[in-house]
């Protein structure tokens, strides 16, 4: 079992080093890293949002909601995911408008509302 352990983590690691070394050209900047900007067709970038913002804890979340709070915690629940990915497909395109080279949220935040994003939280006041 040990060999094989080995063995395919070797692998993926292998692959991984080549595959970043036949494509270092291609990332040069941190932006082109973060984001995926131009290189995806609308579909796969909305399944790849839509994936990001479910994660995995969507096979758990729902069934514990259910068991706890019945019908009502499980259509809640769904509709305050659903709702997440709504919002972001009207705000995503006037971020984008404000701040077109931007890599992240957390750089339009910091356009939006400057450094007082960065004021550390009070020990004890939360």
């Amino acid at each position: 079992m040990g060999f094989w352990l080995y063995f395919t983590v070797g692998l993926f690691a292998v692959t991984g080093v080549i595959y970043v070394y036949k494509t270092k050209e291609k990332y040069k900047t941190l932006g082109s890293y973060l984001t995926a900007r131009g290189t995806l067709s609308a579909g796969i970038a909305t399944a790849t949002v839509f994936a990001s913002v479910m994660g995995a804890w969507i096979l758990f979340g729902p069934a514990e909601a259910a068991t706890w709070g019945g019908l009502t915690a499980f259509i809640g629940y769904a509709s305050a995911q659903a709702l997440s990915t709504v919002v972001f497909a009207f705000l995503g395109p006037k971020i984008r408008d404000k701040l077109p080279h931007a890599s992240t949220l957390t750089e339009y935040v910091y356009h939006r509302f400057g450094s007082s994003m960065y004021i550390p939280c009070i020990p004890g006041l939360l």
